[in-house]
């Protein structure tokens, strides 16, 4: 392509444009935003801290436990710190105030497990302290942990989003941000049936006391958690804990074909036992049903929702 371009003495010259290729070189990298050696984001990408409009302001678990990845080498030991229960209507409305990426940024993600309906909560399966005691025995429940194997262990993504979740559970604010990643999640249109810990179990009974807040918070939602940390249960009843109506604390069996061995102050409480193919069902009592969503083509729940219903007294799983 020719271009005419005129000079001050009334020269006329044709230049042609040429393509100029400059080499390639391989510029430094340089690093202004470091990543979070907890959970592997830019620390950039961390929620903002926002104003609760009490004085306060919330910021992400990551900053909050962690120094936001501040140290290098190792990761730091995670600091014993736990949510606060505040009354209902502070709980409400602090999570009001709070946006479901805000929330994000405290709690992590909710999943949404393929058989189930609704969204779910999942943690580390190698953090379990009875499951990881039973881990090693053929008999028991938790051996060959399904939460423990293939993409639970291999695929970063689902290792980096139960990290978070992890360091969340140990954050001043999580009950709040709970309250409004399930609320948002229901309002835009998800099943309001929430399942606890799809992998993980409880770390305490100050734990089972944050989730009985995030429950009693949502009591159109039906929630449901099983566990075999039957003391945290106890511990938390024996401290005046109520677990609301919309909350099925279900206790597993620990040993496959056997029925759980629950300590008689949460003798009441619903179970669920496995079992295997071609056996029946360990417990057979009024209000105990056989889960048969592996008989169906998908595997799924489907219509049933027995699991978070407190009055079926035992659900049986058979095993895969």
């Amino acid at each position: 392509m020719t271009q005419a371009r005129s000079y001050p003495d009334g020269v006329v010259m044709n230049i042609s444009r040429r393509r100029i290729h400059l080499p390639v070189v391989d510029a430094p990298t340089v690093i202004d935003d470091p990543e979070c050696i907890w959970c592997g984001r830019l620390r950039s990408k961390h929620a903002s801290p926002v104003d609760l409009g009490d004085g306060t302001t919330m910021v992400p678990a990551c900053e909050t436990v962690n120094g936001g990845g501040r140290y290098p080498g190792d990761r730091p030991v995670r600091l014993e710190t736990r949510p606060t229960i505040r009354p209902l209507g502070h709980r409400l409305h602090l999570a009001s105030r709070m946006s479901p990426r805000d929330a994000e940024g405290i709690a992590g993600s909710l999943g949404q497990p393929s058989k189930m309906p609704g969204a779910a909560y999942g943690l580390d399966a190698f953090r379990c302290r009875v499951g990881s005691r039973l881990a090693d025995d053929p008999a028991s429940t938790c051996h060959g942990c399904y939460a423990k194997k293939n993409f639970y262990r291999t695929w970063r993504p689902a290792i980096v989003a139960r990290e978070r979740r992890e360091a969340g559970i140990h954050h001043p604010y999580w009950v709040e941000a709970m309250i409004c990643l399930i609320r948002n999640y229901v309002d835009s249109g998800g099943e309001a049936s929430f399942r606890w810990h799809d992998s993980g179990d409880l770390h305490g009974s100050w734990h089972l006391a944050a989730i009985c807040a995030v429950a009693e918070a949502t009591p159109d939602v039906r929630h449901w958690i099983p566990t075999r940390e039957y003391e945290d249960v106890v511990a938390y009843l024996h401290a005046g804990g109520r677990i609301p109506s919309n909350l099925a604390v279900r206790l597993s069996a620990h040993y496959v074909g056997k029925a759980a061995e629950v300590p008689p102050e949460i003798a009441h409480l619903p179970t669920s036992t496995t079992h295997r193919k071609g056996d029946p069902p360990p417990v057979k009592r009024k209000g105990a049903i056989v889960c048969h969503a592996i008989d169906a083509d998908v595997n799924m729940c489907g219509g049933c929702r027995a699991c978070w219903d407190g009055r079926v007294t035992n659900v049986s799983y058979r095993m895969h």
